[in-house]
This record gives structure tokens, C-alpha cells and sequence, in this order.
């Protein structure tokens, strides 16, 4: 296994504990032939997909490519989980990590959530802060209350 891969599987089944998700998951194959480093589906239906920035120096494009998808699927909705390594222990700071690009993602991604209103959610996840993980276990529970 690679090791962008065994980071990717290390973040996953991080966030997976982390937010009371099965240890399992699969990806979410986009029709432009992308598709996310991991995804769970919530029983209602709700897609929470995961990114790992490693070496990625544009971010952004991993925010962007879930907008046609979206707008081609109208009644999917995500919860888009984009991780960044900053200090955490053996996987060094993501390259995209506070750069120009990284800020045209987080601007895409409120602009996604604005456009997509009710069907798209972002949040940043940097070395596993304890703040975002429960902004996001609120928000999944409040997203778990809906038909």
C-alpha cells in the first residue's frame, strides 16, 4: 500500500471513530472519473465524503469537483470533511495547507453551500481538532433528524 494511501485509510478510520461512523466505507465515484478518498452514506441518505490533503498544492480542485456532480444528481447532499495535516505525528503539513489555493476552496466551498443550500456542507478539518470533529458530530445529528 502506498503511503498516500495509508494516510488516507489512517485519517478515515480517525474520522470514522471520531464521529460515531461504521468502520467501513467505500468512495463516491463522481461521473467526471473522480472520486473521494472515502465516503460513508448516513441511513437518510446523506453522503459524508471525506478528502485527505497530502501533497496536494490545489486543494480547491478536491472542493470543486462535488459541484457538477451535485448539480447533475439534484436530490444527493453531502457533507464534504476536507482533512489538512498541520503538527499531527508522522504525516507532516499538507502541502496546500494556508496557500492561496486553500482559501479558493474554502471560498468555493461557501459558495457551494450557498448555491446548494440544504444539499452541501463544508467544514475543514485540520489535525483533527476537537472543535470542528464536534461542530461536525452537531451537525450530523441535526442532518441524521432529516427525512
Amino acid at each position: 500500500m502506498s503511503q498516500t494511501k495509508e494516510r488516507q485509510e489512517r485519517a478515515a478510520q480517525e474520522l470514522a471513530r471520531a464521529l460515531g461512523l461504521p468502520t467501513t466505507w467505500d468512495n463516491l465515484r463522481l461521473a467526471n472519473g473522480e472520486k473521494s478518498d472515502a465516503r460513508w452514506r448516513l441511513p437518510n441518505g446523506w453522503h459524508v465524503v471525506m478528502e485527505v490533503e497530502l501533497a496536494q498544492k490545489h486543494p480547491c480542485t478536491n472542493v470543486g469537483k462535488y459541484w457538477p456532480w451535485l448539480v447533475e444528481n439534484p436530490s444527493e447532499r453531502i457533507v464534504l470533511v476536507q482533512v489538512f495535516f498541520d503538527r499531527t505525528a508522522g504525516l507532516g503539513k499538507s502541502d496546500g495547507l494556508g496557500t492561496s489555493r486553500d482559501k479558493l476552496g474554502q471560498w468555493l466551498a461557501k459558495r457551494m453551500e450557498h448555491e446548494l443550500s440544504g444539499r452541501f456542507y463544508y467544514r475543514q478539518l485540520v489535525d483533527f481538532s476537537q472543535a470542528t470533529l464536534e461542530e461536525l458530530q452537531g451537525l450530523l445529528g441535526n442532518l441524521l433528524r432529516l427525512p
